[in-house]
Formats: structure tokens, sequence, C-alpha cells
């Protein structure tokens, strides 16, 4: 199924759910308890199936100006490369090449996104490693290298700060920062909310399960 994105024509990038509505330049905090549906939530609006094999119906969308090369990534907490083995830096090239929906320049500039992405999540020194050596954190890292580099209008990333070490940390909390001074949309999930303190986002919470409690109003972090 392909992600619900409605085409704008020339207009502005959005992403809404619920009472949550982002535009160009902002992030997006969904916390609440293990099983409340976040992971669901970030997988139905990039079109893809949920744990039980189908994509959950949600309150929103994304939409994208016409021509967006690549609309919509998202970076599962499980960490998922388009390789299995390999050097790190075809995994990513693989990534841009896979993702992008429209032919443009960007894909031709591969090798300058792939260096530009590895050096943004820190392996810059691990080029030319095979996927099959990297730790877990690692990998994690070159996953969201791969969507970095595809440089999607919006990037959803599903509890990204698990596997990651303070080092891993650090550098995650400037791609926050940086991508939506780039006129990028970013909407992410956390169990713990302290791991995006300081960081600018409207919050979202989810209610935990079978209380039939709706989502708490949408506050701003940092």
């Amino acid at each position: 199924m392909k992600p619900p994105i409605v085409i704008l024509g020339n207009g502005t990038p959005w992403l809404r759910l619920g009472r949550i509505h982002l535009t160009a330049g902002q992030c997006g905090l969904i916390t609440g308890p293990t099983g409340t549906g976040k992971t669901s939530v970030l997988r139905a609006l990039a079109g893809l199936p949920g744990h039980g094999g189908h994509v959950m119906a949600v309150d929103g969308g994304i939409a994208v100006p016409m021509g967006t090369a690549y609309p919509v990534a998202l970076v599962p907490q499980v960490p998922d490369v388009p390789l299995r083995s390999g050097p790190i830096e075809a995994a990513v090239e693989a990534a841009i090449v896979a993702g992008h929906r429209i032919p443009s320049r960007s894909v031709a500039e591969s090798p300058v996104r792939v260096a530009d992405a590895l050096r943004e999540v820190g392996l810059e020194g691990a080029v030319g490693r095979r996927i099959e050596t990297l730790s877990m954190g690692e990998r994690h890292r070159l996953a969201i290298a791969a969507a970095l580099a595809a440089d999607p209008a919006v990037l959803l990333l599903d509890e990204p700060f698990a596997l990651l070490d303070s080092n891993g940390g650090q550098m995650l909390r400037s791609v926050i920062r940086g991508r939506p001074a780039m006129g990028r949309i970013l909407l992410i999930s956390e169990h713990p909310p302290d791991r995006m303190t300081g960081l600018p986002a409207v919050h979202l919470r989810m209610p935990a399960p079978d209380t039939g409690t709706a989502p708490s109003s949408p506050m701003r972090t940092g």
C-alpha cells in the first residue's frame, strides 16, 4: 500500500496526526506507554503494515508538493538497511536509489550525499567497513544515515534513542535540530519523553491501552 500522501501542487508540505499539525521546519513527538500504538501510527503514515499485517487507519496524513522526489521515510526502532551485507556506503546509496520516486539530480549526486550522511551520524570513520561487522548501535546510525541521504520531506523516527549510546544520542539530537532547519518535517515516537528535553517539538501523548481516553492536547517541549 502506498503512503497516505496528498499531492499539493506548489503548496507547503504538512503532516497531520490527530491534534498535531506540522508544517515545513517543525518537529512532532508522540509519547505513551508500551502498547499504545506509537509504532503502528508511524508505519501507517509511511504506508506500511503494522504488527497484524494491516495498515492501521489513522486520523491524519501527509501532503507534499508535486515533484517531491522522496516524500516520506521511516527509520524503525530495530535497525533496517536496504542491504544485509557489503560496504556501508553501498547500503546508503541503495536507499537513495530505492527511495526516490522521481528521477532527480539528487540520485546522480549520491556519492556526495552518502559521505555527508555518514558524517552527520558520526560514521565517516567507518567508510569501507562491511555492514555485517557493525554493532546494533552502529547499524541504527547507518539506518538513520540512509534516510538522511535520501532527504525525505517527512522523516519518521521510531524510538530512535533506544539503541544509541551517549555519543549517538548527541548525534541524534543534532540531527533533530538540523533537519527542521532545512525545512523538513520530523515526527518522533519515544517512550520516555525526557530524551527529547530541550528540543523544540509539538508533543502528543497517546492514551494508555483500553482506557478510552482521548490523546492529550498537543504541547511544546523544549
